[in-house]
């Protein structure tokens, strides 16, 4: 298969310098590819099937076709408005609007449930540093509007509430099942659509996790929400993280970035969504 350039990343795109060590979680195009051919997909690590229907604004994002058809899942997203899903920046820097498609309302991948819609734009957070994954964010705009799922709420800005060390957090998506792996023969990928039980680290607890690791000068846990170690896996990226609240689903962050390569517990990390520049991004592009 071709590689796209218009998605350049690799299998472990690399947030900093430290390469080896923290790595955004996305596959590449290539690996994307090697999946569908074998008729799989992607799970969160240690993660557990959801049931039809549970969480239909959850999004999956990947190649177009021809026509405009979906194939070769390689983030996942949310419905944020009818015609806005939001994902990962580092899943679409570089992409072409034509390029991508998007399902929403999937459980099973290539199952034919949910939506299918292609894309008339793509915006990038301003502030999205490939480096260090700050304001990991993009909304994607769909051709057509989805009226008839529910989007998911989002914080709102300068909502601290869901920043509290231990608040229980649920991740969602179509992630590698397999933790620390670097090398695809030890990766594994299920359709199924997997959720997880996480929770938040605390921003001194979280930094210091990273400067014992090496990650001094770039992390900054003040715009990052950290989470439960070793939970997102390889195709997790852009997935939302969300918690119920009054029978509405609110989406504080979502999958960016995480370590691997050895066994070191060392906090997960996504975008803090209520952070106000994040918050506003998103407002002025949805325009609600």
């Amino acid at each position: 298969m071709t590689r796209r350039s218009s998605l350049p990343l690799a299998l472990l795109l690399t947030a900093v310098a430290l390469s080896t060590l923290v790595v955004s979680v996305m596959p590449d195009p290539g690996q994307a590819a090697r999946r569908d051919h074998k008729g799989v997909k992607t799970e969160v690590i240690r993660g557990l099937g959801v049931p039809d229907g549970t969480y239909p604004f959850v999004a999956a994002i990947g190649l177009a076709d021809t026509s405009g058809g979906f194939k070769r899942q390689f983030c996942g997203g949310s419905l944020i408005a009818p015609s806005y899903v939001l994902t990962a920046a580092h899943c679409v820097v570089g992409a072409k609007s034509e390029s991508i498609a998007v399902v929403v309302g999937q459980t099973i991948l290539g199952s034919g449930q949910g939506q299918t819609r292609t894309l008339t734009g793509i915006s990038i957070h301003p502030g999205f540093n490939q480096r260090s994954l700050n304001n990991d964010v993009a909304v994607l705009q769909l051709n057509a509007p989805i009226l008839d799922i529910t989007p998911a709420a989002r914080v709102a800005a300068g909502d601290s509430s869901f920043d509290v060390s231990g608040t229980p957090l649920t991740v969602v998506g179509w992630g590698n099942t397999v933790p620390y792996s670097l090398h695809e023969q030890k990766n594994r990928y299920p359709k199924q659509l997997h959720q997880g039980s996480i929770s938040v680290v605390g921003n001194s607890n979280c930094a210091n996790q990273w400067h014992r690791v090496g990650f001094k000068k770039h992390f900054s846990p003040s715009v990052l929400l950290c989470t439960s170690a070793r939970r997102f896996g390889s195709g997790d990226s852009g997935s939302p993280l969300f918690s119920a609240v009054g029978g509405t689903y609110v989406q504080v962050s979502l999958v960016s970035g995480g370590f691997v390569g050895t066994k070191k517990k060392v906090a997960d990390f996504g975008p803090r969504l209520s952070d106000p520049a994040i918050a506003t991004f998103i407002t002025g592009v949805v325009g609600a």
